[in-house]
């Protein structure tokens, strides 16, 4: 997204602009993941003379390696789960294609808890 720049200067209101340069300003957005639906079709099949019913085995899914029969790429069970390192954080973002270094995060977690020190001291000395 480009702005448009100014027509005239806010100074002296002349016209003759020339460019100096830019800043560029980059926000990351997080869009909600995507799912599919696979389905697996097993077909039931009879036989004409005992009439017992047949059908394939159903396939093994893939766990997440815990004992939960949940495929390996459901991320359900990781939102109820204690909050993560921000080393794997990293490494997940990373392989959603948005690389993010781990002291950007670890600045980001600074900031924040410089900035909530205030409400806890007063919470703090409420109690």
């Amino acid at each position: 997204m480009v702005i448009a720049p100014p027509t005239a200067c806010a100074c002296c209101g002349g016209h003759r602009l020339r460019k100096l340069g830019e800043d560029v300003t980059r926000t990351l957005e997080s869009q909600p993941r995507q799912w599919k639906v696979i389905e697996t079709v097993r077909e039931k099949f009879t036989c004409r003379d005992c009439e017992k019913v047949t059908q394939a085995p159903r396939p093994s899914m893939p766990s997440q390696g815990d004992g939960r029969d949940e495929p390996a790429g459901d991320d359900r069970v990781r939102e109820v789960r204690p909050a993560q390192p921000l080393n794997r954080q990293a490494e997940r973002y990373a392989l959603e294609g948005v690389p993010i270094a781990l002291s950007t995060m670890a600045d980001a977690v600074g900031s924040v808890c410089a900035a909530l020190a205030p409400i806890l001291r007063l919470v703090e000395a409420m109690c």
